[in-house]
């Protein structure tokens, strides 16, 4: 995602107020103790001298940073889709992040370094200086030295708040994001209050839904609704600690770093900047893009695989309006974006999922397929197998997420089993394999409803892997889950169901047709009109169900054979009647191609 000044540098017509005035760089504790010395012992004076000296650096690098970025040839003027302040954003899919960006000049290494090296004997000197702490750790950050780091916000000595802030930032930074949920919320404990309202707000970050109902609510009152947000905002429930959480604090932390700081964009900083860093997180990559005959001008670059986690206002009224379909990480609410340190990819998943009713409680069988290019490759570029780590999770409200399940992963398939109680929720279907960051989920609403006793009922079908025998029974047919409904043509459909107690035991009819979807307006209306025939099923069977005795569930498994010239999207619909004229359907979604 490119983001760029509408000026050149030089024009300030456009005024947004400064977080802090230019000199107005204090953070932490204030240099001078009660006695009037400075807290190391060096006079007050001195450490004035030595904190001005520091500014200048800092100025100085990054001016010298500036002059030498890489250049990129600019396209010429275009169309501003959003215009932030003195900035405009052009989305992530008009232009890529380059998978290696160019190196960095020797000159702004060796200056970095140097300016390194006056912050780490200022910090020792100082320790109780906030702004040389903050900065020490913001450029030990950037050339990714996050042991140093480490070290440097453990040495703080400023006001704890502040400390414990830069400690959060940095454990997130490190991914140890459970440590940095906890240093936050003992930070924001302390913080002042305006300190504390201003980064729990996350106004910024809400579609206008979502805004509306929240901005009225003051600061105590948005901190329950912030919980629910940021829970649905986590992108996996399976790692421990919320990395959406401690992001959008990190941010905030990085926010006061740079203000009244010389940062690579050629403006002083200012709302609008602060704005898009709560937004779409600091720039991974810096370049400057000249236009025949004028001044160059800054771009940051964030990750064109960052995503959209934050739920839309209408999940936040009602957590069913999440909805049976899956959760879309993109959005064209483009109001924040996020890419975790653990995820290079983040990707959508499309496991098949089937419930099944016992006396008390549901049974989940869920499945997903590993080897398709658009949701989790199995093999690396190597050819060798990478190791997956999958678990779905099951949650009615914050902070009652049940133990993450995890899955039988074969070659192909993983698959899942989750047994719970009848209840609704949030169901989260999720993967994770390290060794090529790649991440994936499927986050949708399941309403599970216990079935009324003594009454004819059907399961969810489940899809089969072919070329196997008929399973028997749930428990032989939830390890041969197929994981997808995506078939070839002329291909087997293996289909597992149960049925449940008919009224009394009576024999029942049983038709599967297979129905083509897709038809076009005019040619429903003409059906409708009785001009055309209605379309008849592709495949259908019949048969009688003889009811077994002293049973509750009666499992039922068949094999169709698709016709090798179909394509398209189907529907299977099972239908279950008696004689005394109980009914139970059950349909699923099937597609055909090659």
């Amino acid at each position: 995602m490119p983001i760029r000044p509408l000026t050149d540098g030089t024009d300030r017509s456009l005024r947004v107020a400064p977080l802090l005035a230019a000199g107005a760089v204090l953070l932490g504790t204030s240099l001078v103790a009660p006695d009037g010395r400075a807290q190391s012992g060096i006079a007050a004076e001195d450490s004035a001298a030595l904190r001005e000296s520091l500014v200048r650096a800092q100025r100085d690098f990054e001016r010298l940073r500036r002059r030498f970025l890489p250049f990129t040839l600019d396209e010429g003027p275009r169309p501003c889709p959003e215009r932030v302040g003195r900035f405009c954003v052009w989305p992530d899919d008009e232009e890529n992040l380059p998978e290696d960006p160019p190196p960095e000049h020797d000159r702004v290494i060796t200056a970095r370094g140097e300016l390194l090296t006056r912050l780490d004997s200022a910090a020792a000197l100082v320790p109780g200086d906030g702004w040389i702490a903050g900065q020490r750790i913001r450029y030990l950050l950037e050339v990714n030295r996050l042991g140093d780091a480490e070290v440097a916000a453990g040495a703080c000595e400023g006001d704890s708040w502040w400390c414990k802030a830069l400690q959060g930032a940095v454990a997130h930074t490190l991914a140890d994001f459970e440590r940095a949920e906890r240093v936050f919320t003992t930070s924001l404990a302390t913080a002042p209050d305006d300190v504390r309202c201003h980064w729990t707000d996350l106004t910024l970050l809400l579609d206008r839904d979502a805004a509306r109902s929240y901005e009225p609510l003051t600061c105590a009152e948005r901190a329950q609704v912030n919980h629910r947000i940021l829970w649905l905002a986590d992108p996996l429930w399976m790692t421990s600690g919320n990395e959406r959480l401690t992001e959008h604090f990190t941010r905030h932390t990085f926010a006061r770093l740079f203000a009244g700081t010389e940062t690579p964009h050629e403006i002083p900083w200012g709302n609008d900047a602060e704005e898009l860093l709560i937004r779409f997180g600091p720039p991974e990559v810096w370049e400057q893009s000249r236009r025949y005959g004028n001044q160059p001008t800054v771009i940051g670059r964030r990750s064109p695989s960052a995503r959209s986690f934050l739920p839309p206002g209408r999940f936040l009224d009602s957590l069913p309006a999440i909805g049976i379909e899956p959760w879309p990480l993109e959005s064209d609410r483009g109001r924040e974006a996020f890419r975790p340190s653990y995820a290079k990819r983040f990707t959508t998943l499309a496991p098949e999922i089937a419930v099944f009713h016992r006396d008390g409680y549901a049974v989940l069988v869920t499945a997903f397929t590993l080897d398709t290019t658009d949701h989790l490759p199995q093999q690396s570029a190597t050819g060798s197998r990478m190791q997956l780590d999958a678990s779905v999770l099951f949650a009615v409200a914050p902070d009652t997420n049940l133990t993450a399940i995890p899955a039988s992963v074969g070659p192909t398939v993983a698959r899942f089993t989750v047994v719970t109680p009848y209840r609704s929720g949030v169901l989260s279907v999720e993967a994770l394999r390290a060794p090529d960051s790649t991440a994936a989920r499927h986050r949708t609403w399941v309403d599970l409803q216990e079935r009324p006793p003594g009454s004819l009922g059907v399961s969810d079908l489940l899809l089969l892997r072919s070329g196997l025998p008929l399973p028997a029974s749930l428990e032989t047919a939830a390890p041969i889950a197929r994981g997808t409904n995506q078939f070839e043509s002329g291909e087997e459909v293996n289909v597992f169901w149960e049925v449940y107690t008919p009224p009394v035991a009576e024999r029942l009819g049983v038709t599967l047709d297979v129905v083509q979807r897709g038809r076009s307006f005019f040619r429903k209306a003409a059906e409708w009109l009785g001009l055309a025939g209605r379309t008849e099923p592709s495949v259908r069977m019949e048969w009688t169900l003889s009811w077994p005795d002293n049973v509750d569930v009666a499992p039922e498994a068949i094999t169709l054979q698709l016709p090798s010239d179909e394509e398209g999207r189907f529907t299977l619909v099972l239908s279950v009647t008696s004689a005394s004229g109980a009914a139970a359907t059950a349909h699923h979604d099937i597609a055909i191609g090659r």
